[in-house]
C-alpha cells in the first residue's frame, strides 16, 4: 500500500493546476484548504482516510462519504462554490487512485441548488458612465471589450503582432494559446476602440487580471454601479458583462450563429457556419454603431 503524505500530495496537486492557469491554481488551493478543514473536523488525515476508503472504494458507503464532504462545504459556502470546490476534491481523489463515476455521484452526492436570479442587462448608458469615469487605460480596455467580445484575459495577452492596424476594420487575431477554448479566432475593433486603444503591457497572469479587476471594482463603486445579485453576491456589472453586451448586439443584428462565432463561445460548434474574410468585415462594419458608446 502506498501512503500519501498530505501536504506533499496536496501541494503537488495544486501545482499541476497552477500549470494550467493562475486562477485554476488559486481555486484548487482554496478547495483543498477547505477539504483539509473537513478532515480535521472528523479527526482524519489524507493518510488515514485514504486507507479507510480503499476498503470501501466504489461502494455506496464510499459515495456517501463524498456526500459528507459536500455537506460540510455547504455549511459555509454558496452552492456554486460547493460544486466548484468539490470538483477539485474529486480530481484529487482520482489522482490518488480512486475511480469516481458520475452516475454514482448523481445518485448519492447531493449539492443544494442555488436560486437563479434573472441576469440584469448591461445598458449602453451604464457603459458610457463607466467610460467617462475611468482613467485612460481602463477606458480603452472598456471600449476594446465592448466592441470585440473578447474576454478580459484574452485582451491582456495580446501581442502587437496580433493586431492588424492596416485593415478596415482593424482586425484582432486571438491565438489559440490565449483563448479559453484553445481555438484561434478573429474579431475586430471599432474606430472608437482604436482611437482609445490602451498601451499593451507585458502579461503576468498572476497580477494583470487581478489588477484590472481591482481597478474596475473601484471604478464601479465610484460610479455608483456596484449593485449585486441577492443570492450569489456577484455584481450586476462585471468585466465579463461587456462581452455579453457585444453578444447581445451582434445576435440582434446578425443572428446567434454570427455572435457565437465571433466571441468563440465555449461549447459552440461552428461546423456549419462559416464566412469568408470579406463577409466578416462587412457584417462587423454594420455592427459598429451598436458597439460604439
Amino acid at each position: 500500500m502506498v501512503l500519501v503524505h498530505s501536504h506533499l500530495a496536496q501541494d503537488k496537486f495544486v501545482l499541476k493546476w497552477y500549470d494550467k492557469s493562475y486562477n485554476s491554481g488559486e481555486m484548487a488551493k482554496k478547495a483543498l484548504k477547505k477539504y483539509s478543514k473537513f478532515l480535521e473536523s472528523i479527526n482524519e488525515t489524507d493518510e488515514s482516510i485514504f486507507e479507510k476508503l480503499r476498503e470501501i472504494k466504489g461502494s455506496e458507503d464510499f459515495y456517501l462519504f463524498l456526500n459528507r464532504i459536500t455537506e460540510f462545504f455547504g455549511e459555509s459556502l454558496h452552492p456554486n462554490s460547493t460544486k466548484a470546490y468539490f470538483s477539485f476534491v474529486k480530481d484529487y481523489y482520482r489522482r490518488n487512485g480512486f475511480r469516481i463515476y458520475n452516475e454514482d455521484i448523481k445518485q448519492f452526492v447531493k449539492i443544494q441548488k442555488s436560486p437563479k436570479e434573472k441576469k440584469v442587462p448591461l445598458e449602453r448608458e451604464q457603459i458610457a458612465v463607466l467610460a467617462k469615469g475611468a482613467e485612460k487605460y481602463l477606458k480603452g480596455v472598456i471600449y476594446c471589450l465592448v466592441s470585440s467580445g473578447m474576454r478580459a484575459s484574452e485582451f491582456l495577452q495580446l501581442d502587437k503582432s496580433d493586431i492588424k492596424w492596416d485593415l478596415d476594420p482593424v482586425e484582432v487575431h486571438l491565438r489559440a494559446e490565449i483563448t479559453k477554448t484553445k481555438v484561434d479566432r478573429i474579431t475586430y475593433l471599432s474606430p472608437q476602440a482604436v482611437e482609445n486603444f490602451p498601451k499593451l503591457k507585458p502579461y503576468d497572469e498572476k497580477s494583470s487580471l487581478v489588477n484590472l479587476e481591482h481597478s474596475f471594482s473601484n471604478l464601479r463603486e465610484k460610479c455608483g454601479l456596484d449593485q449585486k445579485y441577492r443570492n450569489t453576491n456577484v455584481h450586476h456589472i462585471t468585466l465579463h458583462r461587456f462581452r455579453a453586451f457585444f453578444k447581445t448586439e451582434a445576435s440582434n443584428m446578425h443572428g446567434k450563429d454570427y455572435a457565437e462565432d465571433v466571441i468563440g463561445h465555449e461549447g459552440y460548434l461552428n461546423t456549419y457556419y462559416s464566412l469568408n474574410d470579406e463577409e466578416r468585415r462587412i457584417k462587423y462594419k454594420e455592427l459598429i454603431p451598436k458597439v460604439t458608446i
